[in-house]
């Protein structure tokens, strides 16, 4: 069980460390990964330190695609024709109604375009990809300090006169056991 904790960590530390990244890219570019199908679209996407997810009416090819497209100043200005929504404390969700516009997206057959976003700061879905690996680092530190000072990894019992196993939890300690990476203490 301990191994699949360790795992699902290391790759909760990847996802929070990649969004940090995404956060800083985001000052320059908008960076979209979509897919849809013909009864609409979706995407993830990173607009102006927000991680922002989007639905939308409009048909397009059913393959995932990723599109980098350069920040322009007054992008988050954008008008929008019926537009809805609330923006507290970061958290933005917009309701976007609008007719299609030919020349800049040619959308065939769509009446009228309605699209769905979803946002909140980047760095509060880094934190919380990062409640994991703090976890896991805070046991690792204390199993390590308890060692340290001759306890057991496991209970902290005093294993200073203890020879073996621990009589409080029967974990091993010794050199075969820290060897082995049960946390034992070297003697």
């Amino acid at each position: 069980m301990r191994w699949m904790f360790r795992v699902v960590a290391g790759i909760s530390l990847m996802l929070c460390a990649a969004l940090v990244g995404l956060r800083v890219r985001a000052v320059w570019v908008n960076d979209i990964v979509g897919c849809g199908g013909p009864a609409g679209s979706w995407s993830v996407q990173s607009w102006h330190w927000r991680l922002m997810v989007s639905t939308s009416n409009v048909p397009s090819d059913s393959r995932l695609s990723w599109y980098p497209r350069r920040v322009t100043p007054g992008d988050e200005d954008s008008p929008a024709f019926m537009h809805t929504g609330w923006n507290r404390a970061g958290f933005v969700y917009l309701d976007v109604r609008s007719p299609p516009m030919p020349d800049v997206w040619p959308r065939p057959g769509v009446a009228m375009v309605h699209d769905r976003y979803l946002g909140m700061p980047t760095l509060v879905v880094a934190g919380v990809f990062g409640v994991l690996p703090g976890v896991w680092g805070w046991g690792w530190r204390r199993r390590r300090g308890r060692v340290a000072k001759g306890l057991c990894a496991g209970c902290g019992y005093d294993l200073r006169a203890t020879v073996g196993r621990c009589p409080e939890c029967g974990r091993a300690f010794g050199v075969g056991a820290a060897r082995r990476g049960d946390g034992g203490v070297i003697v």
